[in-house]
């Protein structure tokens, strides 16, 4: 039981990274609504950018329809920020369908668009998600190479909060390797970060996967303790 439960919160953390939790509003779909209708062409892109996340829990077919339209504006404005946003929107929602093909596609579009307008954050971030994308087909050497690109632009960057987060994804890979000592020193890096910067999150992720680890290792003491630690903090959350 110690092992399944810890299982389901490690697959589920990646996906928190990309996919920040959100509940569908009809009040927010109709404010958004009314914005885009009073809004001129160059600030129509992310309005319906915003469109487009909100539909991504409830209707594929809406989402990626908005995602669309906004690139449609953007594309009509040089080097508007909006179109490498709006590629990302679109791949993500490619991935909640598990569409993986589409999804790096698209994610590839914006990176290229983010490196054009020479956004560094943006770069770091969508390299994080081709990161995510390609262990989930099973590439893991070429996910390991994305999540360290990023993981060096965000160090530039001094972006604390996805530092913690490359580390605790690079951690997840030596995981699929087996590699638990490597898994281990990334994880602890991940957890030193997110209490140095009281990301309660990240800490809740990193402990969990530390859980992970001692539960194969057959360390059942030590998993309870941390996993423990770890469900407190989403009592908290």
């Amino acid at each position: 039981m110690i092992k399944q439960h810890l299982y389901k919160h490690f697959l589920l953390l990646l996906l928190v990274i990309l996919f920040p939790a959100a509940l569908f509003s009809q009040i927010d779909i109709d404010s958004i609504k009314l914005a885009l209708r009073e809004a001129g062409n160059e600030k129509k892109a992310p309005i319906l950018i915003k469109l487009s996340n909100e539909y991504k829990i409830v209707s594929q077919k809406l989402s990626l329809k908005y995602g669309h339209e906004a690139l449609a504006y953007s594309l009509k404005f040089k080097n508007d920020p909006n179109t490498a946003l709006a590629y990302k929107t679109i791949g993500i929602q490619h991935y909640y369908y598990r569409q993986i093909d589409s999804a790096i596609h698209y994610n590839l579009l914006a990176l290229e668009k983010y490196k054009q307008i020479e956004d560094l954050s943006g770069v770091g971030k969508t390299l994080n998600n081709l990161g995510v994308f390609y262990s989930n087909i099973g590439l893991y050497k070429k996910s390991i190479e994305y999540h360290l690109q990023s993981l060096e632009i965000k160090e530039n960057l001094n972006d604390t909060t996805g530092i913690a987060y490359s580390y605790n994804n690079i951690g997840t890979l030596y995981y699929q390797f087996k590699n638990f000592d490597s898994a281990l020193q990334y994880y602890s890096k991940a957890l030193k970060m997110s209490v140095d910067i009281s990301d309660e999150t990240g800490k809740q992720s990193a402990l969990s996967n530390i859980g992970l680890i001692y539960s194969d290792q057959h360390k059942y003491k030590e998993a309870l303790i941390v996993l423990n630690e770890a469900l407190d903090i989403n009592h908290r959350l």
